[in-house]
């Protein structure tokens, strides 16, 4: 039995659409659409300089876009006249570009461009260009590679409180540079120059401060490994023959010294725990009395004493300062691991490391860590 056939409907053709049109192989360029120079021209003014700027490139910005609307000529203060250029180049072709201008007396190519990269930062955070925020940050973390601690901060702390309150990147930046110039054996941070970079922008030295006291304050958390704070490892650093511990290297100076109220500065629960754990000496026997010879009579024809001529009055020798009084010295970072974990320490070890202070003339914490100072 055959099938019936089903009924066919025709179909209405569709228009072809323009884009269905092939295209020639013969042709290898681009084809707009629409001409995107027929829009009209907009005027920014960035410092000093003019730049003409197609409204079409202006769709890259929403901010310029807006105003390109209502506005022939546009002022854009929050861009430096330095990098105008960088800017309106992005603009047209979405690359990154600077002016070879001349280099100022003193300074370098690479602080010119680390500089220009920073104030890029600042106006792609400003007018929301992610595209050239990227860029930005690219050349700071490039050239900074190059810039000493001193110098990223006096060129950050111009654009600094000019960012959007919701900044994250830059503090960041500046807090990992810190750091590593901070805990570097290397490093040619000096802080005379860390003082001149600060002192002119309120908010920047607040932050900087904070970040310097946190990285501070998490390095006395920090302990390495074979449980030394970084003082100790700062000490030992680069010596192997120095790797010992702080008090088994001064054992040998400490053994056999006498300790007295004075030379602990009153501690005298300290002086009581050094003296259980060394060895009495053996008191030496003390010798007999000498014989007092008998005065010999004094002559009738003498004068008296009152006539006699004055006489020298020796007067008793200053006594000598004890070998174990405290005397500051010059505190070096040995001697400030020596005060590490005082609080935690084991009675046993806190003893010893009493012996080690008393033989540095250094004052000794009490049982809470805490140094008291008698001024006289």
């Amino acid at each position: 039995m055959a099938k019936k056939r089903s009924k066919q409907h025709p179909t209405q053709e569709e228009p072809a659409s323009p884009m269905s049109v092939q295209v020639s192989p013969k042709i290898d360029y681009v084809q707009p659409l629409s001409s995107p120079y027929e829009a009209p021209v907009v005027t920014a003014t960035i410092g000093n300089k003019k730049y003409c700027i197609p409204g079409y490139c202006l769709r890259k910005c929403p901010q310029f876009e807006q105003q390109s609307v209502l506005y022939s000529y546009i002022t854009l203060p929050d861009v430096h006249e330095d990098v105008g250029h960088t800017l309106v180049h992005f603009l047209y072709s979405g690359c990154y570009e600077t002016i070879n201008s001349s280099v100022e007396a003193g300074t370098s190519s690479v602080v010119r461009e680390y500089k220009r990269s920073v104030l890029v930062y600042q106006a792609s955070r400003t007018y929301e260009l992610p595209a050239l925020e990227a860029f930005a940050r690219h050349y700071i973390e490039r050239f900074g590679e190059e810039m000493s601690m001193s110098d990223v901060l006096r060129i950050t702390r111009e654009i600094f409180s000019k960012l959007p309150d919701d900044e994250i990147w830059l503090p960041k930046y500046i807090e990992r540079n810190l750091q590593q110039s901070l805990r570097s054996s290397k490093s040619e941070f000096d802080l005379d120059e860390l003082y001149n970079a600060l002192g002119q922008d309120h908010y920047f030295d607040n932050t900087v401060t904070k970040m310097m006291l946190e990285i501070l304050l998490r390095s006395q958390e920090i302990t390495s490994q074979d449980g030394k704070s970084p003082c100790e490892q700062m000490h030992s650093h680069g010596n192997g023959e120095r790797n010992a511990s702080i008090d088994e290297s001064l054992d040998k100076i400490t053994n056999g010294r006498q300790y007295t109220e004075e030379s602990t500065n009153g501690n005298l629960a300290f002086v009581e725990a050094v003296a259980a754990a060394e060895p009495i000496a053996a008191a030496e026997p003390v010798a007999a009395a000498e014989p007092v010879a008998a005065a010999e009579p004094v002559p009738a024809d003498w004068p008296d004493a009152a006539d006699w001529p004055d006489a020298a009055i020796d007067e008793p020798a200053a006594a000598e300062d004890s070998p174990d009084k405290f005397r500051p010295t010059e505190v070096s970072l040995e001697d400030v691991a020596l005060y590490q974990n005082w609080k935690s320490m084991s009675s046993k070890k806190r003893a010893k490391r009493t012996r080690t202070l008393v033989a540095r003339g250094l004052p000794i914490p009490g049982k809470d860590g805490i140094i008291s100072i008698f001024v006289v």
